[in-house]
């Protein structure tokens, strides 16, 4: 088992990106990662992990995608308390009050939130895939 879990949906491949580079982010700040999409874990495996970030897309009306994330981040979320938790994801419209909604929400699952999220709007390109990158080394370091 890896130090740190970053677990993903992705429906056209921008969160992918992102969690690819959260996981060269953490593995530059020395620590292990299982990069794993949400329908390779099982809820059970967030036991074993005390450092997670969690990456989804704005679906809907700003909201968790609800074909495969929500039901597993709701099953989760009472496992969340103490565990070192961010989030991160893509979005196409509004304003990104997915993140802001989300990160409250980690937050009241007594998760210890790191930041306020990391979002990118549309496809993310080089210096947002770098900007992730610092993002998720300074989850780690923090």
């Amino acid at each position: 088992m890896s130090d740190v879990l970053v677990v993903y949906y992705t429906t056209t491949g921008n969160t992918e990106m992102l969690a690819e580079a959260f996981k060269e982010g953490i593995e530059a700040a020395g620590k292990s990662v299982d990069l794993k999409k949400v329908s390779d874990v099982k809820p059970s495996d967030i036991e074993a992990y005390d450092t997670i970030a969690f990456g989804c897309p704005a679906c809907g009306t700003e909201e968790l995608d609800d074909t495969e994330f929500e039901p597993f981040f709701s099953q989760v979320e009472t496992q969340l308390s103490g565990k070192k938790v961010t989030a991160f994801g893509c979005y196409g419209w509004g304003d990104g009050e997915f993140m802001r909604t989300w990160i409250s929400r980690l937050q009241d699952d007594g998760a210890t939130v790191y930041g306020e999220g990391f979002i990118c709007l549309e496809t993310p390109d080089s210096s947002v895939l770098d900007e992730a990158k610092a993002y998720a080394g300074a989850f780690i370091a923090n």
